[in-house]
């Protein structure tokens, strides 16, 4: 293959990841490969046999070590197409559903859920593959970890269907994510919520302040993009716990999930400013910990200001997460 046929080849996918991008946030058409760019079949052949064998494939160790090691970019493009299969799923499935079609779908998502699974071990074998945002070969392999989280939360829990971002205003912005539906509960949420935890926990680890002021320069649009969902799925599962908590006692991974998330709040206060947010977080409370959860996360994108959208995206984020605050203080004066 010459170098020429090579760039074109990857100048094809790199513009189909902008597109699955835009799909994801403003619900345009999706970018065929096939109808858009004159590519030989030797080469879809290879990726789509690639993709088949996510989904379908043998997911033993043994099998997936055995085949060539992908680079990052191979890497990101078929995560970016799983991630175009859920919302393929999603779409096709966005009505009501007799029990046939319920059971169908739960084959799918178990499907996708397992090409995850193996798509993270083909992550973790590339050399170059690291969770250090300050990664010399690039933040390629870093924004990968950030839409794998994207991917599955948009597996438990259609954010796209709530068209967030479709007017550009931080009110309208904030008032979507108050409307959006309660957080279905179960088990399928865990790797979900492991993910949005583990993203939020890196940029806090690293300083908030430092980061909001220099990720710029290391993050892609498309983490701070993947930030949005992580953080309104986080805060939407707290509140969710919040209501379980009256009925139920936690079970081990949510006490353990509650504690993490306690422990990256509090690092996220000490290493912010102080007016992050107006009173003390009471670590055992989850409706305390969502809105903090969304205070660090709107500091983290509206640092980044080499493009606008995520400025409104961060002032979005921060009306919400004062509503979610003042309710609940009004909550903890009643209960006085």
């Amino acid at each position: 293959m010459s170098v020429k046929h090579e760039c074109t080849l990857r100048n094809a996918y790199c513009i189909c990841l902008s597109g699955v991008i835009h799909c994801l946030h403003n619900k345009s058409a999706f970018i065929s490969l096939r109808s858009k760019f004159n590519l030989d079949q030797e080469a879809l052949i290879c990726f789509f046999k690639t993709l088949s064998h996510m989904l379908n494939g043998s997911h033993e160790p043994d099998l997936l070590n055995s085949k060539p090691v992908p680079s990052p970019l191979a890497n990101c493009i078929i995560l970016h197409a799983l991630i175009q299969r859920i919302m393929l799923v999603q779409q096709a499935f966005n009505h009501p559903y007799t029990d046939e079609d319920h059971t169908l779908l739960n084959r799918q998502k178990e499907a996708i859920r397992n090409a995850l699974h193996t798509w993270t071990s083909q992550w973790q074998r590339a050399p170059e593959s690291s969770l250090d945002p300050r990664n010399p070969n690039g933040p390629v392999t870093f924004t990968s970890t950030a839409l794998l989280g994207l991917a599955y939360i948009r597996l438990a829990f259609n954010i796209g269907s709530c068209k967030i971002l479709r007017s550009r205003d931080p009110q309208q912005i904030s008032e979507r994510i108050l409307q959006m539906p309660p957080l279905p509960t179960g088990p399928h949420l865990l790797s979900a919520i492991l993910h949005a935890t583990h993203a939020l926990s890196i940029p806090v680890k690293l300083g908030v302040n430092s980061v909001s002021r220099s990720h710029a320069f290391v993050w892609s649009i498309q983490h701070s993009l993947c930030g949005l969902e992580l953080a309104i799925f986080l805060s939407k599962w707290l509140f969710c716990i919040s209501n379980c908590q009256k009925t139920r006692p936690l079970d081990d991974h949510e006490s353990c999930f509650i504690s993490w998330i306690g422990d990256i709040v509090e690092e996220g206060r000490t290493s912010g400013d102080d007016d992050l947010w107006s009173r003390p977080i009471l670590s055992y409370n989850c409706v305390c910990l969502a809105f903090a959860v969304i205070k660090l996360w709107a500091r983290l994108i509206r640092g980044n200001e080499q493009w606008a959208i995520l400025g409104v995206i961060g002032e979005g984020l921060d009306i919400y997460g004062n509503i979610c605050e003042q309710r609940f203080a009004a909550s903890l004066a009643e209960s006085q």
